[in-house]
């Protein structure tokens, strides 16, 4: 897996910029929304548990879920902390790197992160860490974005409808040329691999993306 470096700053100071999930002019605003509500159906009828909500951002996941659940938000960037809690209420709000989680081992009923381990510096260590923190029979809960590339061509606007950048997306495993210092994609051996070697048990996979191939793989987990 090649070695990258990780800056965090772009996180920490400005990711809001770059992170509109929910704007229709994202090329992947459906399959965010899908994402989301796969989370959010599954935890809906369950009985009211400790949720970690890693990387969560301003909320999307976890505003809804702290209608029910007790939750914690836990992101490294104070801007996304501070827009979360002007729309939420009910959260605590914890400003963090995900590499290094302030909490206890097996603090948690259930561990989510999406949108997260694509961001961080190790795969393996990322899936650790959300382990870590997980109780004996939690779920944990999180995605990857694929690197086998095929996916790319259903989405010209993510290339700005440019061969050129099409072509080295594609080489690239489906990372834009200007994100590589900071972005990863994963293939699915590496992320099953992750999963094993954190000691999580592997319940189900979810494909997003166009029918020949997923964009991001949500993968749902627990801890024996």
């Amino acid at each position: 897996m090649r070695e990258r470096r990780f800056d965090s700053s772009i996180y920490r100071l400005d990711y809001r910029r770059h992170f509109r999930p929910d704007e229709r002019t994202n090329p992947f605003q459906a399959l965010y929304a899908a994402k989301r509500a796969a989370v959010l159906d599954y935890f809906a009828d369950l009985e009211p548990r400790r949720i970690l909500d890693v990387g969560g951002g301003y909320g999307r996941l976890a505003g809804p879920l702290a209608e029910r659940h007790e939750v914690t938000l836990c992101d490294i960037s104070r801007e996304m902390l501070d827009e979360a809690s002007a729309r939420w209420s009910g959260l605590t709000l914890v400003e963090a790197d995900a590499t290094q989680l302030p909490f206890d081992d097996g603090a948690f009923d259930a561990v989510l992160a999406l949108d997260l381990l694509t961001h961080l510096p190790s795969l393996e260590a990322g899936v650790r860490e959300l382990a870590r923190v997980a109780r004996p029979g939690a779920d944990v809960v999180f995605d990857s974005s694929n690197a086998s590339p095929w996916w790319v061509p259903a989405y010209p606007r993510y290339v700005g409808w440019r061969p050129w950048r099409l072509a080295r997306t594609m080489v690239g495993g489906g990372v834009l040329p200007e994100w590589r210092d900071t972005v990863r994609h994963d293939r699915e051996s590496d992320v099953r691999r992750a999963i094993a070697r954190a000691g999580l048990t592997l319940e189900r996979l979810q494909g997003f993306g166009p029918p020949w191939t997923a964009k991001w793989q949500l993968w749902w987990t627990t801890k024996p």
